[in-house]
């Protein structure tokens, strides 16, 4: 079977099979990198940046019933994994972390409710970046923002996974887990649709 470099949290059949089956193919997301939720993210991090980007996971058969029981250590792995790290920017090679230790310790991934994720994504969206901040404005304003952030948010929710919930698993981060985080302020929201078997990560950077 070999010597799996990956997945040592899963038995040896299990990370073996995804160690020597894993292949993965490039989702073409242009569309969704400029909808209106994407769009808005880069516009309020001037300093920052905001990426969309989807891998489809052609894996084992197990792979499903891996991610349901184990997707909080799975994911980590697969992004250090040769099918899936050649498919990514050069600088979101998960093998060359970014130390973290001056600004805080790494908190890790937390899992995400399919039904509040969209609602993340909107919270990310009204509360802007450093050259934005909704408390300074008028209460109608801030309104006016609220409802465009929850309705581009649930937009592009839609875009990628439709009406469906049950087959999603989420998880978030404050880490800075590849070189592209140059920021002191990031966030990473990533999701397996299991009835796609599609990877997706949002991922977001800013500075002062």
């Amino acid at each position: 079977m070999g010597h799996p470099t990956v997945f040592s949290h899963l038995s040896e059949t299990e990370a073996g099979e995804l160690e020597n089956d894993l292949t993965a193919l490039r989702v073409e997301s242009d569309e969704l990198n400029q909808s209106a939720a994407l769009v808005w993210l880069r516009k309020d991090r001037i300093k920052g940046d905001a990426q969309l980007h989807g891998i489809v996971l052609k894996a084992p058969d197990r792979v499903d019933e891996i991610a349901r029981n184990s997707f909080l250590s799975l994911f980590p792995d697969i992004l250090r994994h040769r099918a899936v790290r050649h498919l990514l920017p050069e600088s979101f090679d998960a093998s060359k972390p970014l130390d973290a230790g001056a600004n805080h310790p790494p908190r890790g991934w937390r899992p995400v409710p399919a039904i509040g994720l969209a609602a993340e994504w909107a919270r990310a969206m009204y509360d802007g970046s450093f050259g934005t901040d909704p408390r300074e404005s008028a209460a109608a304003v801030r309104d006016r923002r609220a409802v465009a952030a929850l309705a581009q948010a649930n937009d592009l929710f839609h875009s990628l996974f439709g009406e469906r919930y049950s087959s999603l698993f989420c998880l978030s981060s404050p880490d800075p887990w590849c070189p592209w985080f140059r920021g002191l302020f990031n966030t990473t929201w990533v999701v397996y649709a299991g009835h796609s078997r599609t990877l997706w990560m949002l991922t977001l950077t800013d500075m002062d």
